[in-house]
């Protein structure tokens, strides 16, 4: 991997563009009471249509929910939630019973305790996923955001309590049985959430050298040694799954990612569902990968693993690169992730704190916060 760097002055990374959001004047379901909350077990139950309507920006579709369910992980229930008013869909939110372990993006690296974790929850989110996500109307006004999500989160304490795990968990805010279901409303959630942060870095439409010009010179230097070592190493975004799914799944096995299956691959790099894998190779020999949702403007690093043969840090930074490289080369303007080489070269603006990881298509705003 040859980079020639360019010292790229007084040009700003511009802000990633999403999807065009529904019109204004598009038909939107009034919310009004009384409110039927659902409690489903199979994505099937909802409408496609509706539950996307709702997502309007999130790469995690219902097609992309139903092939983790199709995969049937191991002791991962999933769980999906959802409200209607006048029998139209206006919140919603999905979720699964299983280990704490799947409750954030794999990056394979010092999680060896999570090999003797066995502790279930009811985890609010897909599994693998930076955050929770909650889908409201988009017409629903501050007041009735803040109602809509309250009532989802009663509904999720009362689903962990029939389900007789050992309480709920939404990206470090966590209630164990027993606690009072006022303890999750919006206010106090807002109020208690803590955890890592992830990066959505802003991709301007540079050349991978032009990029890399404008990080700091430790966290570059260190790009460029994996670089000057990266001619050892195949790159493959063309994942052959009867060749690399066996090792794919020995690798997870090896980190304590033991609910996954061959299944989950295969569902998910199936077409229509956005999802991309970039497999490294030495010698042959699968030394790491990193599954990605994907769209014409938007990244997110759902997995990542590496082999313990190899230094787990170059090949992170191998399968960053080339993460990154393809972003640019395809017009993609925003790539999440919790990887610490994302964390390094993120500017300040694009960090994001647990206080913001519970995320609605349409955000909560001070008003809401504070009720």
């Amino acid at each position: 991997m040859a980079v020639e760097l360019r010292v790229v002055r007084d040009r700003a990374p511009i802000q990633g563009v999403r999807r065009t959001p529904a019109r204004a004047d598009a038909a939107v379901p009034r919310i009004v009471e009384p409110l039927e909350v659902l409690v489903a077990h199979s994505i099937e139950e909802l409408d496609r249509r509706e539950w996307d309507s709702v997502f309007p920006d999130e790469l995690e579709t219902w097609r992309y929910l139903h092939a983790i369910e199709s995969a049937e992980l191991e002791r991962c229930e999933p769980v999906y939630f959802a409200i209607k008013s006048r029998g139209d869909l206006v919140a919603a939110a999905p979720a699964f019973v299983g280990r704490r372990a799947l409750a954030e993006p794999w990056r394979g690296n010092a999680r060896a305790q999570w090999r003797r974790q066995r502790e279930r929850m009811l985890v609010l989110g897909s599994p693998l996923s930076s955050d929770c996500r909650i889908g409201l109307a988009p017409r629903a006004s501050a007041g009735e955001r803040a109602r809509l999500v309250e009532l989802l989160l009663r509904a999720a304490h009362d689903e962990a309590a029939r389900a007789s795990v050992d309480g709920v968990l939404a990206r470090g805010n966590e209630t164990r049985r027993g606690a009072s279901p006022l303890r999750f409303g919006a206010s106090a959630w807002f109020a208690r959430a803590r955890g890592a942060v992830v990066a959505r870095l802003s991709l301007p439409p540079w050349s991978l050298a032009d990029y890399l010009s404008c990080l700091s010179e430790p966290l570059r230097g260190e790009l460029l040694r994996v670089c000057a070592r990266a001619a050892a190493y195949e790159r493959d975004w063309r994942v052959d799954l009867h060749r690399d799914l066996e090792p794919m799944l020995a690798l997870c096995r090896a980190v304590g990612l033991y609910e996954l299956n061959g299944a989950y691959f295969e569902n998910l790099l199936a077409p229509g569902v956005g999802a991309t894998c970039i497999v490294v190779r030495q010698k042959g020999r699968v030394e790491g990968f990193s599954l990605l949702l994907r769209d014409a403007r938007a990244v997110s690093e759902k997995l990542t693993v590496v082999s313990r043969r190899v230094k787990g840090s170059f090949v992170r930074g191998l399968i960053w690169l080339e993460t990154i490289r393809s972003c640019l080369e395809s017009g993609v303007a925003t790539y999440e992730s919790p990887s610490e080489l994302s964390l390094a070269a993120a500017r300040p603006a694009e960090l994001i704190d647990a206080s913001s990881r519970l995320r609605t298509s349409s955000k909560l705003d001070e008003r809401a916060r504070s009720l």
